[in-house]
């Protein structure tokens, strides 16, 4: 778990991180995450044998659920006020 810093300008509370190569053998995964004074908590994988990696600025997709679903859903962390 890491918290990487989320791209400027982007007024969202939740969104969802693409599956994606960051860097040679460290992968970011894809998942619904909550965004927190600009930062974002998520999973990467490390397959190298560095410790030290470049930290990468998040662009995220909106969260599209709306309330209703959510709670269909039984999501109780989705779309929270």
């Amino acid at each position: 778990m890491v918290k990487l810093p989320v791209k400027r300008g982007m007024d969202i509370r939740e969104g969802i991180t693409d599956k994606q190569e960051i860097q040679k053998g460290v992968y970011l995964a894809g998942e619904m995450t909550e965004v927190r004074a600009g930062y974002a908590i998520t999973s990467i994988a490390n397959t190298n044998n560095e410790v030290e990696i470049d930290e990468p600025v998040l662009e995220l997709e909106e969260n599209e659920y709306t309330e209703e679903q959510a709670r269909e859903r039984g999501d109780k962390y989705l779309n929270r006020t």
